[in-house]
């Protein structure tokens, strides 16, 4: 249950912070100083995108990794059996 919890407040964070950088952006807001309080909204909503981003890349691509390296395994046990003396049946008389 926490981990549906986590996972709806993360995509509500992304969610409003492409709607709060989209908006802003388009309305193209007057600056009244150096530290305007909206431009560092705007830093902080785009800096949360780019770490998510980099993040789900990472997971993704190390979850592409894992299914491709049980994939080449699997498919190298069903190509290559077992042969032994045994499973050939052979007799090893003198």
């Amino acid at each position: 249950m926490t981990k549906k919890i986590l996972c709806l407040l993360i995509s509500f964070a992304l969610l409003f912070s492409v709607l709060f950088t989209a908006v802003e952006i388009h309305h193209d807001h007057d600056c009244c100083c150096d530290h305007c309080e909206i431009c560092e909204c705007i830093d902080v909503c785009i800096n949360l995108l780019s770490v998510t981003a980099v993040v789900f890349a990472t997971v993704f691509t190390a979850h592409a990794v894992k299914m491709i390296t049980t994939t080449i395994v699997n498919l190298k046990e069903q190509e290559l059996p077992n042969l032994t003396l045994v499973a050939l049946k052979v007799r090893l008389d003198n």
